[in-house]
Protein backbone atom coordinates (compact mmCIF):
# COMPACT_ATOMS: atom_id res chain seq x y z
CA UNK A 1 0.00 0.00 0.00
CA UNK A 2 2.66 2.56 0.80
CA UNK A 3 4.83 1.81 -2.18
CA UNK A 4 1.78 2.97 -4.43
CA UNK A 5 1.44 6.17 -2.59
CA UNK A 6 4.58 7.42 -1.97
CA UNK A 7 6.34 5.28 -4.56
CA UNK A 8 8.74 4.14 -2.21
CA UNK A 9 8.74 2.39 1.32
CA UNK A 10 8.70 5.52 3.35
CA UNK A 11 6.62 8.86 3.17
CA UNK A 12 8.81 12.03 2.04
CA UNK A 13 10.44 14.35 4.68
CA UNK A 14 8.75 17.47 2.92
CA UNK A 15 5.14 17.50 2.54
CA UNK A 16 5.47 20.25 -0.40
CA UNK A 17 6.90 17.61 -2.80
CA UNK A 18 4.25 14.71 -1.49
CA UNK A 19 2.29 14.98 -4.92
CA UNK A 20 5.83 15.08 -6.95
CA UNK A 21 6.31 11.47 -5.12
CA UNK A 22 3.37 10.01 -5.90
CA UNK A 23 3.17 6.84 -8.16
CA UNK A 24 2.72 7.95 -11.47
CA UNK A 25 -0.47 5.64 -12.19
CA UNK A 26 -1.96 7.15 -8.99
CA UNK A 27 -1.86 10.71 -10.42
CA UNK A 28 -2.99 9.76 -13.63
CA UNK A 29 -6.12 7.92 -11.61
CA UNK A 30 -6.47 11.43 -9.74
CA UNK A 31 -6.24 13.68 -13.30
CA UNK A 32 -9.23 12.30 -14.65
CA UNK A 33 -11.19 11.89 -11.09
CA UNK A 34 -10.95 15.16 -10.45
CA UNK A 35 -13.42 18.30 -11.65
CA UNK A 36 -12.27 20.45 -14.23
CA UNK A 37 -12.44 23.90 -14.13
CA UNK A 38 -15.09 24.91 -16.13
CA UNK A 39 -14.30 29.01 -17.82
CA UNK A 40 -16.91 31.89 -15.95
CA UNK A 41 -19.15 32.73 -17.78
CA UNK A 42 -19.53 36.50 -17.98
CA UNK A 43 -23.13 36.62 -18.88
CA UNK A 44 -25.92 34.94 -16.91
CA UNK A 45 -27.30 31.82 -18.29
CA UNK A 46 -31.11 32.76 -19.26
CA UNK A 47 -34.14 30.28 -19.78
CA UNK A 48 -34.73 28.48 -23.41
CA UNK A 49 -37.79 30.87 -23.65
CA UNK A 50 -35.72 34.03 -23.14
CA UNK A 51 -32.91 32.51 -25.78
CA UNK A 52 -36.01 31.70 -28.21
CA UNK A 53 -37.06 35.31 -27.79
CA UNK A 54 -33.49 36.52 -28.77
CA UNK A 55 -33.11 35.31 -31.60
CA UNK A 56 -36.29 36.96 -32.91
CA UNK A 57 -36.37 40.26 -31.71
CA UNK A 58 -33.20 42.36 -32.40
CA UNK A 59 -31.76 44.11 -29.30
CA UNK A 60 -32.40 47.63 -28.72
CA UNK A 61 -28.79 48.47 -28.22
CA UNK A 62 -27.79 46.73 -31.21
CA UNK A 63 -30.17 48.90 -33.22
CA UNK A 64 -29.74 52.40 -34.49
CA UNK A 65 -30.63 55.06 -32.83
CA UNK A 66 -33.15 56.30 -35.43
CA UNK A 67 -34.46 52.82 -35.38
CA UNK A 68 -34.83 51.92 -32.15
CA UNK A 69 -38.51 50.83 -31.21
CA UNK A 70 -40.55 52.68 -29.07
CA UNK A 71 -41.92 50.84 -25.95
CA UNK A 72 -44.75 49.06 -26.21
CA UNK A 73 -48.24 49.71 -24.17
CA UNK A 74 -49.90 46.77 -25.33
CA UNK A 75 -49.36 43.71 -23.25
CA UNK A 76 -47.73 41.08 -24.51
CA UNK A 77 -50.11 38.40 -23.03
CA UNK A 78 -53.70 38.98 -21.91
CA UNK A 79 -54.23 40.59 -18.26
CA UNK A 80 -55.52 36.62 -16.99
CA UNK A 81 -51.82 35.71 -17.28
CA UNK A 82 -49.69 35.30 -13.93
CA UNK A 83 -46.82 36.19 -16.16
CA UNK A 84 -46.20 39.54 -17.35
CA UNK A 85 -42.61 39.09 -18.79
CA UNK A 86 -43.79 37.26 -22.15
CA UNK A 87 -43.93 33.76 -20.93
CA UNK A 88 -45.81 31.04 -22.41
CA UNK A 89 -47.34 34.07 -24.93
CA UNK A 90 -47.92 31.57 -27.66
CA UNK A 91 -50.46 30.03 -25.41
CA UNK A 92 -52.51 32.77 -24.41
CA UNK A 93 -52.81 33.64 -28.46
CA UNK A 94 -56.31 32.18 -28.83
CA UNK A 95 -57.55 32.51 -24.95
CA UNK A 96 -61.41 33.12 -25.09
CA UNK A 97 -62.93 33.84 -21.30
CA UNK A 98 -65.10 31.33 -20.39
CA UNK A 99 -68.08 33.48 -20.42
CA UNK A 100 -67.15 34.57 -24.04
CA UNK A 101 -67.34 30.49 -24.77
CA UNK A 102 -70.37 30.08 -23.22
CA UNK A 103 -72.07 33.26 -24.46
CA UNK A 104 -71.51 31.66 -28.17
CA UNK A 105 -72.95 28.38 -27.61
CA UNK A 106 -76.10 29.87 -26.35
CA UNK A 107 -78.92 29.99 -28.84
CA UNK A 108 -81.44 33.29 -28.59
CA UNK A 109 -84.36 31.51 -26.66
CA UNK A 110 -81.18 31.28 -23.44
CA UNK A 111 -79.94 35.01 -24.06
CA UNK A 112 -83.77 36.02 -23.86
CA UNK A 113 -83.53 33.47 -20.50
CA UNK A 114 -80.30 35.33 -19.35
CA UNK A 115 -81.92 38.56 -19.78
CA UNK A 116 -85.17 37.82 -17.60
CA UNK A 117 -83.27 36.55 -15.18
CA UNK A 118 -80.92 39.17 -15.08
CA UNK A 119 -83.99 41.56 -14.14
CA UNK A 120 -85.48 39.10 -11.77
CA UNK A 121 -82.18 38.87 -9.75
CA UNK A 122 -81.76 42.28 -9.50
CA UNK A 123 -85.12 42.97 -8.41
CA UNK A 124 -84.60 40.42 -5.65
CA UNK A 125 -81.61 41.91 -4.70
CA UNK A 126 -83.12 45.59 -4.50
CA UNK A 127 -85.75 43.91 -1.85
CA UNK A 128 -83.41 42.03 -0.02
CA UNK A 129 -81.09 45.84 0.26
CA UNK A 130 -84.41 47.96 1.03
CA UNK A 131 -85.62 45.08 4.09
CA UNK A 132 -81.80 45.16 5.61
CA UNK A 133 -82.49 49.34 5.48
CA UNK A 134 -85.54 48.83 7.82
CA UNK A 135 -83.64 46.49 9.95
CA UNK A 136 -85.28 48.91 12.83
CA UNK A 137 -88.56 48.83 11.74
CA UNK A 138 -89.02 44.89 11.01
CA UNK A 139 -87.77 44.70 14.30
CA UNK A 140 -90.43 47.07 16.45
CA UNK A 141 -93.08 45.64 14.11
CA UNK A 142 -92.07 42.37 15.15
CA UNK A 143 -92.20 43.63 18.93
CA UNK A 144 -95.32 44.84 18.58
CA UNK A 145 -96.86 41.48 17.31
CA UNK A 146 -94.93 39.84 20.41
CA UNK A 147 -95.46 42.19 23.74
CA UNK A 148 -97.06 45.19 22.45
CA UNK A 149 -100.17 46.46 23.93
CA UNK A 150 -103.80 44.58 24.04
CA UNK A 151 -105.07 47.54 21.41
CA UNK A 152 -101.82 47.46 18.97
CA UNK A 153 -102.13 43.74 18.91
CA UNK A 154 -106.07 43.87 18.39
CA UNK A 155 -105.08 46.57 15.15
CA UNK A 156 -102.44 43.58 14.17
CA UNK A 157 -99.96 47.04 14.91
CA UNK A 158 -101.21 48.64 11.73
CA UNK A 159 -98.92 51.83 12.60
CA UNK A 160 -95.71 49.66 12.86
CA UNK A 161 -96.51 48.07 9.79
CA UNK A 162 -97.29 51.05 7.70
CA UNK A 163 -94.11 52.51 8.99
CA UNK A 164 -92.48 49.63 8.14
CA UNK A 165 -94.31 49.36 4.45
CA UNK A 166 -93.22 53.23 3.53
CA UNK A 167 -89.60 52.79 4.65
CA UNK A 168 -89.36 49.41 2.35
CA UNK A 169 -91.09 51.79 -0.50
CA UNK A 170 -88.85 55.17 -0.14
CA UNK A 171 -85.60 53.12 0.17
CA UNK A 172 -86.57 51.23 -2.77
CA UNK A 173 -87.33 54.37 -4.68
CA UNK A 174 -84.29 56.21 -3.05
CA UNK A 175 -82.00 53.39 -4.22
CA UNK A 176 -83.02 52.93 -7.96
CA UNK A 177 -83.30 57.02 -8.05
CA UNK A 178 -79.17 56.88 -7.10
CA UNK A 179 -78.64 53.74 -9.92
CA UNK A 180 -78.75 50.81 -8.06
CA UNK A 181 -80.44 49.04 -10.50
CA UNK A 182 -77.35 49.57 -12.50
CA UNK A 183 -74.74 48.35 -10.58
CA UNK A 184 -76.36 45.64 -8.51
CA UNK A 185 -75.47 42.01 -9.79
CA UNK A 186 -72.19 43.46 -11.90
CA UNK A 187 -69.28 42.43 -9.70
CA UNK A 188 -68.51 45.67 -7.41
CA UNK A 189 -70.44 44.60 -4.28
CA UNK A 190 -68.46 47.91 -3.01
CA UNK A 191 -70.90 50.21 -5.60
CA UNK A 192 -73.44 48.37 -4.33
CA UNK A 193 -72.99 49.08 -0.15
CA UNK A 194 -71.97 52.90 -1.21
CA UNK A 195 -75.48 53.29 -2.69
CA UNK A 196 -77.30 51.04 -0.27
CA UNK A 197 -75.97 53.41 2.75
CA UNK A 198 -76.62 56.40 0.81
CA UNK A 199 -80.04 55.65 0.31
CA UNK A 200 -80.61 55.19 4.07
CA UNK A 201 -78.93 58.48 4.73
CA UNK A 202 -81.52 59.96 2.61
CA UNK A 203 -84.08 58.69 3.58
CA UNK A 204 -83.44 59.62 7.54
CA UNK A 205 -82.95 62.79 6.82
CA UNK A 206 -86.26 62.58 4.87
CA UNK A 207 -87.82 61.56 7.85
CA UNK A 208 -86.06 63.92 10.29
CA UNK A 209 -87.25 67.29 7.70
CA UNK A 210 -91.08 65.93 7.73
CA UNK A 211 -90.49 65.76 12.13
CA UNK A 212 -89.15 69.36 12.15
CA UNK A 213 -92.33 70.12 9.77
CA UNK A 214 -95.06 68.39 12.27
CA UNK A 215 -93.47 70.02 15.36
CA UNK A 216 -93.93 73.68 13.45
CA UNK A 217 -97.29 73.30 12.89
CA UNK A 218 -98.14 71.26 16.09
CA UNK A 219 -96.36 74.97 18.03
CA UNK A 220 -98.01 77.20 15.82
CA UNK A 221 -94.22 78.32 14.43
CA UNK A 222 -93.17 78.80 11.09
CA UNK A 223 -92.84 75.48 8.72
CA UNK A 224 -89.23 75.27 8.28
CA UNK A 225 -88.20 74.95 4.49
CA UNK A 226 -84.95 72.45 3.49
CA UNK A 227 -83.01 72.07 0.16
CA UNK A 228 -84.58 69.03 -1.58
CA UNK A 229 -83.13 65.65 -0.31
CA UNK A 230 -82.52 64.52 -3.28
CA UNK A 231 -80.67 66.89 -5.68
CA UNK A 232 -77.01 66.86 -7.57
CA UNK A 233 -75.21 68.48 -4.23
CA UNK A 234 -76.77 65.83 -1.73
CA UNK A 235 -76.20 62.32 -4.01
CA UNK A 236 -73.34 63.74 -5.14
CA UNK A 237 -71.64 65.70 -8.61
CA UNK A 238 -71.68 62.90 -10.45
CA UNK A 239 -75.27 61.35 -10.35
CA UNK A 240 -77.56 62.57 -13.15
CA UNK A 241 -79.90 63.45 -10.59
CA UNK A 242 -82.03 66.40 -11.61
CA UNK A 243 -85.14 67.06 -9.14
CA UNK A 244 -87.59 69.45 -10.74
CA UNK A 245 -89.51 72.08 -8.96
CA UNK A 246 -92.76 70.61 -9.28
CA UNK A 247 -92.72 67.11 -9.17
CA UNK A 248 -96.08 66.58 -10.22
CA UNK A 249 -95.57 68.11 -13.70
CA UNK A 250 -95.25 64.61 -15.96
CA UNK A 251 -94.18 66.40 -19.20
CA UNK A 252 -90.79 65.28 -18.67
CA UNK A 253 -92.15 61.17 -18.35
CA UNK A 254 -93.36 59.13 -21.35
CA UNK A 255 -97.24 59.20 -22.30
CA UNK A 256 -96.95 55.18 -21.27
CA UNK A 257 -96.06 56.31 -17.68
CA UNK A 258 -97.68 59.58 -16.54
CA UNK A 259 -100.93 58.29 -15.52
CA UNK A 260 -99.34 55.39 -13.71
CA UNK A 261 -96.96 57.70 -12.16
CA UNK A 262 -99.59 60.64 -10.97
CA UNK A 263 -101.96 57.30 -9.49
CA UNK A 264 -98.50 56.69 -7.41
CA UNK A 265 -98.07 59.90 -6.09
CA UNK A 266 -101.41 60.86 -5.18
CA UNK A 267 -101.72 62.43 -1.58
CA UNK A 268 -97.81 62.34 -1.28
CA UNK A 269 -95.89 65.17 -0.29
CA UNK A 270 -93.52 66.95 -2.76
CA UNK A 271 -90.09 65.62 -1.66
CA UNK A 272 -91.86 61.73 -2.04
CA UNK A 273 -93.08 62.61 -5.25
CA UNK A 274 -89.48 63.95 -6.47
CA UNK A 275 -88.12 60.55 -5.11
CA UNK A 276 -90.86 58.59 -6.90
CA UNK A 277 -90.04 60.56 -10.49
CA UNK A 278 -86.48 59.80 -10.09
CA UNK A 279 -86.65 56.13 -9.09
CA UNK A 280 -89.29 55.97 -12.58
CA UNK A 281 -86.70 57.42 -14.69
CA UNK A 282 -83.86 55.38 -13.46
CA UNK A 283 -86.59 52.37 -13.75
CA UNK A 284 -87.13 53.36 -17.33
CA UNK A 285 -83.60 53.71 -18.45
CA UNK A 286 -82.47 50.34 -17.32
CA UNK A 287 -85.73 48.58 -19.32
CA UNK A 288 -84.35 50.35 -22.43
CA UNK A 289 -80.73 48.78 -21.55
CA UNK A 290 -82.78 45.42 -21.31
CA UNK A 291 -84.82 45.96 -24.29
CA UNK A 292 -81.77 46.33 -26.87
CA UNK A 293 -80.98 43.10 -25.70
CA UNK A 294 -84.13 41.50 -25.79
CA UNK A 295 -84.25 42.68 -29.52
CA UNK A 296 -80.62 41.48 -30.39
CA UNK A 297 -82.20 37.84 -29.24
CA UNK A 298 -85.15 38.55 -31.42
CA UNK A 299 -83.30 39.17 -34.10
CA UNK A 300 -80.77 36.31 -34.09
CA UNK A 301 -83.70 33.84 -33.61
CA UNK A 302 -85.45 35.57 -36.06
CA UNK A 303 -82.40 34.77 -38.85
CA UNK A 304 -81.88 31.69 -37.43
CA UNK A 305 -85.26 30.35 -38.52
CA UNK A 306 -84.60 32.08 -42.22
CA UNK A 307 -82.06 30.07 -42.61
CA UNK A 308 -83.69 26.92 -41.70
CA UNK A 309 -86.42 27.43 -43.90
CA UNK A 310 -83.85 28.21 -46.60
CA UNK A 311 -82.38 24.79 -46.12
CA UNK A 312 -85.62 22.93 -45.66
CA UNK A 313 -85.71 22.33 -42.01
CA UNK A 314 -88.14 24.18 -40.66
CA UNK A 315 -89.17 22.82 -36.87
CA UNK A 316 -92.84 22.96 -36.20
CA UNK A 317 -92.59 25.58 -34.13
CA UNK A 318 -90.91 27.87 -37.22
CA UNK A 319 -93.79 26.92 -38.99
CA UNK A 320 -96.41 27.87 -36.33
CA UNK A 321 -94.55 31.57 -35.84
CA UNK A 322 -94.06 31.67 -39.97
CA UNK A 323 -98.12 31.82 -40.15
CA UNK A 324 -98.89 33.78 -37.29
CA UNK A 325 -96.26 36.42 -38.42
CA UNK A 326 -95.28 36.26 -34.40
CA UNK A 327 -91.77 37.83 -35.59
CA UNK A 328 -93.00 40.91 -37.16
CA UNK A 329 -95.46 41.75 -34.46
CA UNK A 330 -93.22 40.66 -31.42
CA UNK A 331 -90.09 43.06 -32.90
CA UNK A 332 -92.61 45.64 -33.86
CA UNK A 333 -94.21 46.10 -30.76
CA UNK A 334 -90.88 45.62 -28.87
CA UNK A 335 -89.38 48.40 -30.91
CA UNK A 336 -92.19 50.83 -30.52
CA UNK A 337 -91.73 49.95 -26.57
CA UNK A 338 -88.08 50.96 -26.78
CA UNK A 339 -88.99 54.38 -28.71
CA UNK A 340 -91.90 55.31 -26.04
CA UNK A 341 -89.53 54.64 -23.26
Amino acid sequence: MGGWFWGSSSPPSDSSDAVKNLDPSLREFLDKESPKPTPPNPQEEKPSWVSQLGTQIPSQSSLPPSQTPEPSTEPAVPPQSLYKDGRYAHLWKNYRPLEEIEDAGKSSQDKIKDIYDIQESRKQALSRAALENCAFQQIAYSECLNSGSVRARMTLCSAENRTLNRCIDMQTKFMKALGYLGVVGMGNVEAEEKIQMHADRLYQRLIEQERLRAEAREEGRPIPEFAPVLNPQSVGADAAIQSPVDPFDVSDLPKKYQQEYLKDVKGKSTEEAAVWKEALKAEIKQKKESTVGYIEALQVEQQQRAKRFEEGNPTLADRIKRLSGWDDIKLRDVDSGQREG
